[in-house]
This record gives structure tokens, C-alpha cells and sequence, in this order.
């Protein structure tokens, strides 16, 4: 399998610029926010039953009683969701091999001061972090010049994919029924090779 970052120059890596998703990539928040729908709602969905991005669709709920949760309870979520597994080791080796890191996201910058304690507290190294309050991450690659964006979100891949960005598709029940050509990955172990083909 190619891989991204495994061209040589000079006999020496080439240096990348890895656009990553937060959200269901590096910060596991999924689980918790299904615990705050079902005790909202009084509906008993499991992990493996949210097959679409947008859960209104799965709750029925209406667009503005969700964002009327959120503004509730997305603090709480955000501190208290777990890490994905080896999210800090793979992208502390990453970092270490001199590539840059952008950390872009579409949590609003509302929650910029509890989002980068959660990323301190679990040693995530980041260039930058982009927190667009969009889920329309094209300028933003664009403009940082990424080689690739790592991202869970199968309209957001599809967009930057016909924006001309390499894309890996990070595997969720969310996206498992997509079509997608181009690469996915179950974990960051499998990332991590994909990116390095190490």
C-alpha cells in the first residue's frame, strides 16, 4: 500500500503537513454524546445504530432541539470524553518525525479554552488548532497547504476529496455505509502505517 508521507528527498523524509479531525478521531466523544441523547429523548440506541452523521435523523429529533442540548451539555462531553486509542502515541511520533500537525475541527471556538485543556491533558502535540464552527474544512486546507486530511465525516471527505485533498476515511458506524475509493482506516495504528507505510 502507498503511503503519503513515505517519499524520500535527499535520502530524508519529506516533511507533511497532516490535517486531522478532532471529533471521532482523536477525541472519542461518540459514546457520550449517545448517552446524553438517549437520556434526552428516553430512546435506548446502541453505538453500532447511529448509521448517519446527522443524528437528528436517528432520535427524530428537530435540528433546533439538538443544538438546544448542545448548548447544554457539549462542555460536559467535550471534558469528559476519553481518547482514542493511540490518538497521543501515534501522533507524539508524528510530530517527533518533524511533521506538522493541524488539528481542524468544526467544534465552535466557544469551546476553544476546554478544548485545548482536554488536548494538554492527554499530551496531543498540534501545529495549530482550527476551530471553524463549519463542518466546510476546504478553504482552511486549502490555505494551509495539507497533504492530507485524516477526517470521519463522509460529506466532509467527499467535499475535500472533489477539492482536490487526499482524504483518509477514519471508520465509524456513521460512515460504514458509504461508498468511499479512496483510503479508510479502523484505528490509529492503521493510520499511522497508512500515513507511513512503516
Amino acid at each position: 500500500m502507498s503511503s503519503f508521507l513515505s517519499q524520500k528527498k535527499a535520502s530524508r523524509w519529506v516533511k507533511m503537513i497532516i490535517g486531522c479531525d478532532l471529533d471521532g478521531i482523536i477525541c472519542d466523544n461518540l459514546l457520550l454524546l449517545i448517552e446524553e441523547l438517549n437520556t434526552y429523548t428516553g430512546e435506548q440506541i446502541k453505538i453500532n445504530d447511529v448509521t448517519d452523521y446527522d443524528v437528528t435523523r436517528i432520535y427524530n429529533i428537530t435540528r433546533e432541539q439538538f443544538i438546544q442540548l448542545m448548548k447544554e451539555r457539549e462542555e460536559d462531553i467535550c471534558d469528559k470524553s476519553p481518547l482514542m486509542p493511540g490518538a497521543d502515541k501515534y501522533l507524539q511520533k508524528l510530530a517527533s518525525q518533524g511533521h506538522q500537525i493541524h488539528i481542524i475541527t468544526a467544534r465552535s471556538p466557544r469551546l476553544g479554552k476546554i478544548t485545548i485543556k482536554w488536548l494538554k491533558r492527554h499530551k496531543i502535540p498540534f501545529h495549530q488548532l482550527h476551530m471553524l464552527n463549519s463542518h466546510d474544512k476546504v478553504e482552511t486546507c486549502q490555505q494551509l497547504k495539507v497533504d492530507v486530511m485524516v477526517e470521519d465525516n463522509y460529506n466532509n471527505a467527499v467535499q475535500l476529496a472533489e477539492a482536490g485533498i487526499k482524504v483518509i476515511l477514519f471508520n465509524a458506524p456513521h460512515n460504514l455505509k458509504w461508498k468511499w475509493t479512496g483510503p479508510r482506516c479502523d484505528n490509529w495504528n492503521d493510520l499511522y502505517k497508512l500515513l507511513t507505510d512503516r
